[in-house]
């Protein structure tokens, strides 16, 4: 694969470096602990992991999300309709 320095190549390089994060050097603790299998840690930044959140939480719970979201807007549209609609 050719590796782009310019250009939308290089961005998308740049985008994906910035949501892996900054690396993380092992501790001596975690590096010799048995039980922990990878020694690699990025720190995500927080903007990062926040939309992960967001999309972790619409993931498990989108069907009850829909329902709410739709029920409100049929309301704020009846409201619209009948109290504020001159």
């Amino acid at each position: 694969m050719q590796k782009c320095s310019t250009g939308i190549g290089a961005m998308i390089r740049k985008i994906k470096e910035w949501w892996r994060g900054k690396y993380q050097e092992p501790t001596a603790e975690q590096l010799y602990d048995q039980q922990s299998e990878s020694y690699e840690e990025f720190q995500r930044p927080w903007l990062a992991r926040t939309v992960t959140v967001f999309a972790r939480f619409w993931l498990r719970n989108w069907k009850w999300l829909m329902t709410f979201i739709l029920g409100f807007l049929i309301l704020a549209v009846t409201a619209y309709d009948k109290f504020l609609k001159t």
